[in-house]
């Protein structure tokens, strides 16, 4: 099943909270349409986040269809930020994970990710331990509490290897997990990135910022937007 436990509007006003901004567009309600080339030129930064947790050909992202608009205004000094549920299983949504992504495709050429893999199903994320500067950041349990199968944390989060990562792209966050989890071939994997490039930069988190901890959110809001001197 799809997860939507949170109407459109709540989750635009947090986002809109955490990084400063009013200005949104609503990719379901414009009819799976972005901005024109024109309006996106006019922004310096353009934040993706897909929310809801996907699981069919009809819920998967629809950002993979959209990438040629989004390498144009990164190849003009763009700056992006890619956030969600099951957001790199979506660029390869037919295929068994870990998968590679190969040299010329929007993944390893914009996003420097090589290689990327996804948690299992199961309630197991907690939140990420910062890296290169950035602070730690917890999940919002209480958003998740009594969901199955999730309980207060998040499951199929996208993470990737340390091999996994382009040359000039940085760890933001690495999975952490209870000290008890099963689950332990997690622990530590990288599930943030930043590049930081002379024509464009890139933050890719292969969580949902929405079920972040709204201080913690906050604050990764505000250092992405620092570091990207925006």
């Amino acid at each position: 099943y799809e997860l939507r436990l949170y109407t459109d509007a709540r989750v635009d006003s947090f986002y809109a909270s955490i990084f400063g901004t009013n200005d949104s567009w609503d990719f379901i309600a414009h009819q799976g349409t972005l901005p024109s080339k024109d309006m996106l030129g006019q922004y310096k930064l353009i934040i993706w986040h897909a929310d809801d947790r996907p699981t069919s050909n009809v819920t998967v992202h629809k950002l993979p269809l959209h990438t040629d608009v989004i390498k144009d205004y990164l190849n003009v000094g763009g700056k992006f930020v890619m956030s969600g549920w099951r957001i790199l299983k979506s660029f390869a949504w037919t295929q068994q994970f870990p998968v590679g992504f190969e040299p010329g495709s929007f993944v390893y050429d914009y996003l420097h990710i090589t290689r990327a893999d996804e948690t299992v199903l199961d309630g197991d994320f907690i939140g990420g331990e910062g890296f290169s500067g950035f602070s730690s950041i917890r999940v919002d349990s209480v958003k998740l509490l009594d969901v199955f199968p999730f309980f207060g944390k998040l499951a199929q989060i996208n993470f990737m290897s340390e091999q996994a990562i382009g040359g000039f792209a940085k760890k933001m966050y690495i999975y952490q997990n209870a000290p008890n989890s099963t689950y332990f071939q997690y622990r530590g994997q990288t599930c943030g990135i930043i590049y930081y490039g002379t024509s464009f930069d890139v933050a890719v988190l292969g969580f949902p910022i929405f079920f972040i901890n709204g201080n913690d959110a906050q604050t990764l809001a505000q250092e992405i937007l620092q570091r990207m001197g925006v």
